[in-house]
């Protein structure tokens, strides 16, 4: 299995019941069957970014300049 697709499967699980309000749009391609997601908005208040949940998970110290 790749490293990304770990990734993947852990980011799924970060989020797994997370509550978010999301704004879905028409597809602009005539082909296309499947809605977009144009906004997704965390209602939890102390919402971490599933990047930042990875990072910690992983180790990945900050990069410093």
């Amino acid at each position: 299995m790749c490293a990304w697709l770990y990734a993947a499967s852990n980011a799924a699980k970060i989020l797994e019941g997370e509550m978010f309000r999301m704004t879905l749009s028409k597809p602009k391609n005539g082909n296309a069957q499947n809605l977009r997601a144009v906004s997704i908005v965390p209602l939890r208040s102390g919402f971490k970014p599933a990047i930042e949940s990875l990072k910690e998970f992983y180790g990945v110290k900050p990069a410093t300049s």
